[in-house]
């Protein structure tokens, strides 16, 4: 059996890739500081910043490969777990964090976001994606097949550490006192398709992630 960094090392060359244009309908039109846990490459941090949605960006990934693609991309980058290390950014003055693809692979994400409410300015917001554990890709098998098989990539990603619903995400982003602004629904193509088709009544099966969004 791989450890947990072992199976780190065997994602796909772009796992780490992307720019999240699925969360610009909850990004502010305006953030000066912008702060990302678990960066990767940086691509929405320098989408961010090149079309005017913020001006400063700083990125933290835990792994060496995505701190040396994303150089030159963002004004300042740490290597570190966020877990471990408090970052050398003062209290609240940071406007957004994105948190995308990030807490369910942490130990106590309730404490890291709890932290991370420290570094938000008075109207600062966090935006957070989160697998939804109540996937149709995880309940069938689970369900008729007597299957959980950890794959590497998606809901039931090898590296998660945490798994969610709705209300458990919810939970855990509003854990410190964070106020609750919306809660996005990201169903992926085939989960839009059997949304419409079941007009809507099973939509938190089609859910692949909560996109989560909470301000100081």
């Amino acid at each position: 059996m791989n450890t947990l960094e072992e199976n780190y090392q065997v994602k796909p060359s772009n796992y780490y890739d992307g720019v999240r244009k699925d969360i610009l309908y909850l990004v502010p039109k305006f953030s000066k500081r912008v702060l990302e846990i678990g960066c990767g490459n940086a691509d929405t941090l320098a989408y961010l910043r090149v079309n005017g949605y913020c001006e400063w960006t700083c990125g933290v990934d835990l792994f060496p490969e995505a701190i040396e693609s994303a150089q030159g991309k963002v004004d300042e980058l740490y290597q570190c777990s966020i877990e471990e290390m408090h970052l050398p950014v003062a209290a609240s003055s940071i406007d957004m964090i994105l948190c995308l693809d990030v807490l369910e692979h942490l130990v106590n994400p309730d404490k890291v976001i709890a932290y991370l409410h420290t570094l938000l300015n008075r109207d600062g917001v966090i935006i957070a994606s989160v697998p939804n554990v109540r996937h149709l890709s995880v309940v069938l098998p689970l369900v008729f097949q007597n299957k959980w098989n950890y794959k590497s990539g998606g809901v039931l990603d090898n590296t998660h550490l945490r798994f969610f619903v709705k209300d458990s995400a919810v939970q855990m982003m509003t854990s410190s006192g964070l106020k609750l602004i919306d809660v996005g629904f990201n169903l992926g193509g085939v989960g839009k398709k059997i949304n419409l088709f079941t007009f809507g009544l099973i939509k938190s099966f089609c859910t692949l992630q909560y996109l989560i969004k909470v301000s100081r």
